[in-house]
Parts: structure tokens; sequence; C-alpha cells
């Protein structure tokens, strides 16, 4: 899906700017240009009366998209993944450097914790970054986590993903831990 089709699809569903997902606005001519590229990949199909329907799996994802309670974004030099958490699966958005275009995908959440942790298992460089409440300032932030050893990474992760899944309540809000050796915010 292209960034304008994504942008729309995000302003149509009143989350435009929310869950790390685009803010641009795009007026009428670019509604009807993501409509035309949700009919041509099969996401969904005009009605005799102007209504889009989606298809199955489309509508899958939407209400993952609708029903959205955490996000967390990996980005580092190379890619852009953005992993929604909702109340069946998990809505994966990815994107290569230098490609135009995101790949969305249902996943279960063991599959999601699995390639988490597999950073841990590779130096990596990047950031994470985690909301727990839409409008909300992101909860954790990891920058270059490349020079931390491989324990050290998988713990830290293993923590990325309980606040993920989970989340760390106090008082309602959701917290994230510190590290007591650096003293970074982590989740």
């Amino acid at each position: 899906m292209s960034d304008p089709a994504l942008s729309q699809l995000a302003g149509m569903m009143k989350l435009r700017g929310k869950w790390f997902l685009p803010e641009q606005a795009g007026g009428p001519d670019e509604f009807i240009r993501a409509r035309k590229e949700w009919e041509e990949r099969g996401l969904a199909r005009l009605d005799f009366d102007g209504s889009l329907h989606p298809s199955p799996r489309f509508a899958r994802m939407l209400y993952n998209l609708t029903h959205t309670d955490r996000a967390l974004l990996y980005e580092n030099e190379e890619e852009k993944t953005l992993f929604l958490k909702g109340p069946v699966d998990i809505l994966m958005l990815k994107r290569r450097e230098g490609e135009r275009e995101w790949k969305l995908a249902l996943r279960p959440f063991h599959e999601v914790s699995r390639w988490i942790l597999e950073l841990a298992d590779r130096s990596f460089s990047g950031r994470i970054l985690f909301l727990g409440e839409a409008g909300r300032e992101p909860d954790c932030r990891v920058l270059d986590p490349e020079g931390k050893e491989n324990r050290e990474r998988r713990e830290f992760l293993g923590n990325c993903l309980q606040t993920f899944y989970l989340g760390q309540q106090e008082n309602g809000v959701l917290t994230v831990g510190k590290n007591e050796k650096e003293g970074e915010e982590h989740a």
C-alpha cells in the first residue's frame, strides 16, 4: 500500500497521526486514487452505489486497526516496521528504505514475539518506540543498542515485549522501567 493510500486509510478510520500512522491530509482526489489502489490490490471493491466493501482479510485488518490499544515501531536506516496490537492478532506494516510501498500483514502474537526477540541474537542499530495510548508521547525509546551484550539485549527486548503485550500499570497509567546501570529509560 502506498503512503497516500495508507494516509487515506488512517484518515478514513479517524486515526490520522495516531499509533505512528501518517498525518498528512489528502483531498477527494487522493481518496479516489487510494480507493482505486485498494480495488486493484483486491483489498476492497466498489459497489454500484459508491460504497466501498473491504475483502474479508482487509476487514480483519481494519478491525485490528480500529481496536488497537498499543503500538510498537522499530526503525533503522534500512526499514521501518510498525506493529499494532489488536484484540486478536497484530497488524504489521513494513517498508524497506527506498521502497514506496508498505506491506501489510496480520501476525499472531507469538510470531511477533519471536521476531522481536531475534533482534537480540544479532547486533542491531535503530530504535524501538512504544505507544500505549493514542495521542500520548512514546513510552519507550531505545537508541542504538548495538554495543550491548546478547544477554542484555535479550533481557531488554523481553521487557519491551512485556510492555507491548501487557503494559505496566501504575495508577492506571502505562509507565516504563529504568535501567539502573545507565539511567536510560526503557520498557
